[in-house]
């Protein structure tokens, strides 16, 4: 049997990208929370007392979360349109994930993503940002999987040797990637591997 790997086409006609010049506003969406907190709002939130880098981070969640009292911190709580219209990095320390629809969504817009450095990503995303994990934890939902174990200080770390950086060059990768990897472009590829 042959494999053939394509990926997940993204929708670029709703994400307006657009190249980011620094990182100083980060962006975590965490969603419902994730399985498991599979998303890893509590552990960036724990991060926070640890980052020294003046940050605004925007966090956006469908449920209610308890949230440290800190300045830096813009909570929202709802649903979102256009939630790749603000902000340069998206944080998100996942713990696991196959496909990610936010990673990839992000990259496209012209976000840095500063994810979990962890099999899928680390295969495509830019390995500069990529938050090092410290372990990994054995779970089980149908199957057994490796679940990722990141340090809040780690997650910290990652955050201030980013902030302020000049991320130009970063931000137009993604948006390339986006364009390449986009519905328009991957359609007849899809076409051509279901009609065989």
């Amino acid at each position: 049997m042959k494999i053939i790997q394509v990926t997940v086409p993204v929708d670029i006609t709703k994400l307006n990208p657009r190249i980011r010049k620094r990182a100083e506003i980060y962006v975590h969406n965490a969603g419902n929370g994730g399985l498991g907190g599979r998303n890893g709002t509590k552990e960036l939130l724990e991060a926070l007392q640890y980052v020294k880098s003046p940050i605004k981070l925007i966090l956006r969640s469908q449920v209610p979360l308890k949230v440290p009292n800190d300045p830096r911190i813009d909570y929202r709580q709802g649903t979102f349109d256009n939630i790749w219209d603000e902000g340069d990095v998206f944080v998100f320390p996942e713990k696991f994930n196959g496909l990610s629809l936010p990673i990839q969504e992000a990259f496209a817009s012209g976000m840095v993503v500063m994810s979990t450095d962890r099999y899928p990503f680390n295969t495509w995303l830019p390995k500069e940002p990529l938050i090092p994990v410290d372990n990994y934890k054995k779970e089980k939902i149908a199957c057994e999987f490796d679940s990722a174990v990141l340090s809040p200080k780690t997650i910290a770390n990652t955050i201030d040797s980013f902030y302020g950086r000049d991320i130009v060059e970063l931000s137009t990768r993604g948006i390339t990637w986006g364009q390449e990897n986009s519905w328009q472009n991957l359609k007849e590829k899809y076409k051509t591997l279901m009609s065989a």
